[in-house]
């Protein structure tokens, strides 16, 4: 059978002959010696044109440009096929591998960009956009509030100075559900009747409220908010949206529903531990709230927990790195 073979060391193909068995292929050339290759040696593929290769060790390559050829092989001589299969499954998993790390390279790179974007969107949002998408918040999860809560202005002149440079606002809600307090993009903080009505102590609604600062110092709701603006831009786009605002409005809708990473819930923690013991106030009453708000969620929710502790860290831990 005749073929072409190709040398590395040469630019020009020669015209050879091969034989084979069950154990080996052999290759004839003109004044050459025959060489004998063992199957195991032979990686076998199939190349551009649909073209079959033969790549032996000695660094020549065999190219059959007529595929009955290698039908013949096959017929006459099963263990050459073998061979065959199992180089063709090894360029499978190889393409299989190829892939999967060209997808999660991909999927890397899309995360890096969709953060590195939504850092950068965050900050052309206009405030309009930020209370109206605040507004959508508030109305998902709370109605307005009819009792008069005089102390709650009070509170909130004496934590400002531990954020002296964050302009946020405190506000007093009614929550749809349970006992609940929340910081918003627009820096607004949000404490309900409930929890304010379950509080066992001063101390204890204040590190309520120092704990909803220290998200707001951290900056956790712009990240959120930032995240989900770089999706309703692109809902928007995909979905023809009329105006961007009605989107971010919807994008707040979701906003609602996500809960602070594990990470970020202790970093507030601490930050209401620390400003707590700046204030001369003990950090139980704030673990004393802690424990009133799982209790009272547990039991008017058929054991889901309230939406203030459904985060990540656990509440013995978050009771526990809080300390005494």
């Amino acid at each position: 059978m005749q073929t072409r073979v190709f040398d590395q060391r040469s630019s020009r193909p020669e015209i050879g002959a091969i034989d084979w068995d069950a154990n080996d292929l052999q290759l004839r050339r003109d004044a050459q010696p025959a060489l004998v290759v063992p199957w195991e040696k032979v990686r076998l593929s199939e190349g551009w044109g649909g073209r079959r290769k033969a790549e032996l060790p000695s660094g020549l390559t065999l190219e059959f440009e007529d595929h009955s050829d290698f039908d013949a092989i096959r017929n006459r001589h099963g263990g050459f096929w073998a061979p065959l299969e199992q180089q063709l499954g090894r360029s499978k998993r190889q393409f299989v591998r190829w892939g999967v790390c060209l997808l999660a390279t991909g999927g890397v790179i899309g995360v890096l960009i969709y953060l590195g974007l939504s850092r950068i969107v965050v900050h052309l949002v206009p405030d309009s956009v930020l209370v109206a998408v605040s507004d959508q918040v508030l109305a998902e999860v709370s109605t307005p509030s009819f009792t008069k809560h005089a102390f709650i202005q009070e509170m909130e002149a004496r934590i400002r100075p531990l954020a002296p440079n964050l302009h946020f606002h405190v506000v007093v809600r009614s929550s749809r559900s349970t006992a609940n307090a929340f910081a918003l993009p627009d820096r607004r903080i949000v404490l309900t009747d409930e929890i304010i009505a379950l509080s066992p102590s001063e101390s204890g609604l204040y590190g309520v409220l120092l704990h909803e600062l220290g998200h707001l110092h951290a900056q956790h709701p712009q990240k959120r908010f930032s995240q989900l603006v770089v999706q309703a831009f692109w809902q928007a786009f995909s979905e023809r949206f009329v105006g961007t605002e009605g989107g971010l409005a919807a994008a707040g809708i979701r906003l609602a529903s996500l809960a602070y990473s594990r990470r970020e819930e202790l970093e507030a923690d601490a930050f209401a531990a620390k400003g707590l013991r700046s204030l001369g106030l003990s950090v139980e009453g704030f673990r004393q709230i802690l424990r009133a708000i799982h209790t009272q969620a547990t039991a008017s929710q058929g054991g889901r927990g309230s939406e203030f502790l459904s985060t990540h860290p656990g509440l013995e831990e978050r009771l526990t790195r809080l300390g005494g």
